[in-house]
């Protein structure tokens, strides 16, 4: 290797570390990048990572990787949404699905005049006008299709996937395309005295691995960006207060819903995420309000068919690195932060973060790195609103909550909430406007489907919104309905699609 060619060290396996392996090797020419992977034989992910968004599929496309050889190998499921019960109230459920609400007229969103129906108490429900949300509700599923003038146009999926599977699979594919392997353990990290830059690694078995940028990939453990490099971590449990989970495997499902399930308990909340080889199970809860004990026989007593592993207890902080790139280490996955799955983002934010490591990425030449400090300043800022903007959507689900039935849901009731948030809940209070700072990962429907979902009620509609007769409005919504359920039924039962596509 040249002098010119940067070494990249990615230390820690798992979803972030191959993540990050496989987009390096694939994108960047090992003209450019030398990268090596030392993964601890003594280190076991924590493996809650099993749901995903849709921007998931454009990381898979651009690092090639064929979708059937991606659901055979990780026993992938496919995903329309997350359905919420027991949130708002106790007893009620909605799905916040992907993919558009309805379709817009004149030039204003459709759910503007979905909601001047239903402040002339036309109550449709805002889920009829969404082709996933019905399709999930039904457990159907087909991909999207090209053309401009059906509701298949407007369906968007994601998947839920074996989190160690997809280790697996991107470690094979990295180490085709060129990524070096230490299987080793990490004892020491030593520092550069002058530049206070990471030098080297030293491992169990004596050897030192020197390199140029350093990605931690450790987990929760931090080992270079918190334990060598003292990057302080912002604690967010005053916001979200939840600091446990207990997580247990159990049966497949019979119908493998499209959709994740995330049902609220007393103080808490249960996922269910459905594979193709099992079933997902976990319990996020507050221990100020519930013990470890109880959590676990909540979590038992709600899981559909015979649990396959022993319950594990997983303790967390929900918060983010002061710096995410400091010096020449950058943190990715769960050193970099946490925010619960409750949206299914954290793999997202282990794409976000290599997304924005690729479009910033620092070069070499003969003189050794260059120190980068804007590229790095950019990086922690747009890390910094991203982490940001999922915990005010986190929050949300939390603070608007109408439950009378436990302490936990009173206290989430008087939660200090952000400014930022604050400020999109009075918004929408207002005049049914929703606006999306570039930050934000959600869409204008997802806001909304949460909002309405949880209990929010706006006042008003846009004045556009109140041109069109009400017979004429209600007329028009429910032809787009009716569409929708057409589109459909026509639709085949996702176990018999995923059937077809693995064969």
């Amino acid at each position: 290797m040249s002098s010119s060619v940067m070494k990249v060290v990615i230390v820690g396996g798992g979803s972030a570390g191959w993540m990050t392996a496989v987009a390096l090797a694939s994108l960047l020419s090992k003209k450019q990048v030398e990268v090596v992977v030392v993964e601890s034989p003594d280190v076991a992910s924590v493996g809650v990572g099993e749901a995903t968004i849709p921007e998931i599929k454009l990381f898979n496309d651009l690092v090639g990787i064929d979708e059937i050889d991606f659901v055979i190998n990780c026993q992938a499921t496919y995903k329309l949404g997350i359905e919420f019960t027991n949130w708002g109230q106790k007893g009620h459920s909605y799905m916040h699905a992907f993919g558009s609400l309805g379709t817009p007229l004149d030039n204003l969103p459709f759910y503007q005049y979905w909601q001047r129906l239903y402040l002339e108490e036309q109550n449709l429900d805002l889920n009829d006008f969404s082709v996933c949300a019905q399709a999930a509700r039904q457990n159907r599923f087909m991909p999207p299709t090209l053309g401009k003038n059906t509701p298949l146009s407007q369906l968007r999926y994601a998947y839920h996937f074996d989190a160690g599977l997809y280790s697996d699979f991107l470690k094979r594919i990295s180490l085709e395309r060129g990524v070096s392997l230490i299987k080793q353990h990490v004892v020491g990290v030593d520092c550069d005295i002058q530049s206070g830059d990471i030098s080297h690694l030293r491992l169990k078995d004596g050897q030192c691995v020197s390199g140029d940028l350093f990605i931690d990939c450790t987990g929760m453990n931090a080992l270079l960006i918190g334990k060598a490099l003292s990057v302080k971590y912002i604690d967010w449990r005053s916001l979200l207060p939840c600091d446990s989970a207990v997580t247990v495997a159990s049966s497949v499902l019979s119908d493998l819903p499209p959709y994740t399930r995330s049902t609220a308990h007393c103080s808490g909340w249960q996922w269910q995420i459905p594979l193709r080889h099992r079933t997902g199970n976990g319990h996020v809860y507050c221990s100020q309000f519930i013990d470890d004990v109880y959590a676990q026989q909540i979590l038992l007593s709600h899981v559909e068919g015979e649990c396959i592993s022993s319950p594990k207890l997983i303790k967390f902080t929900t918060g983010r690195r002061e710096k995410f790139w400091y010096k020449n280490c950058v943190a990715i996955g769960l050193s970099s932060g946490f925010l619960e799955p409750l949206e299914s983002t954290s793999i997202h934010m282990i794409q976000e973060s290599i997304f924005r490591l690729l479009d910033l990425f620092p070069a070499k030449d003969e003189t050794g790195l260059y120190q980068h400090r804007i590229e790095r300043e950019k990086y922690n800022q747009l890390l910094a609103n991203k982490f940001e903007s999922i915990r005010d959507f986190i929050i949300m689900h939390y603070f608007a909550n109408s439950r009378k039935d436990s302490p936990f849901w009173s206290y989430c009731q008087q939660l200090p909430i952000p400014e930022s948030l604050k400020e999109k809940i009075m918004l929408y209070q207002s005049s049914s406007r929703i606006y999306r700072d570039s930050h934000d990962l959600f869409s204008e429907e997802g806001w909304i489907s949460v909002m309405h979902g949880q209990g929010i009620k706006a006042k008003n509609c846009h004045p556009i919104a109140k041109n069109r007769s009400i017979s004429v409005v209600k007329k028009q919504l429910l032809s787009i309905k009716s569409v929708i359920d057409k589109t459909v039924s026509y639709m085949p039962k996702h176990k018999d699609f995923l059937q077809r596509r693995i064969e």
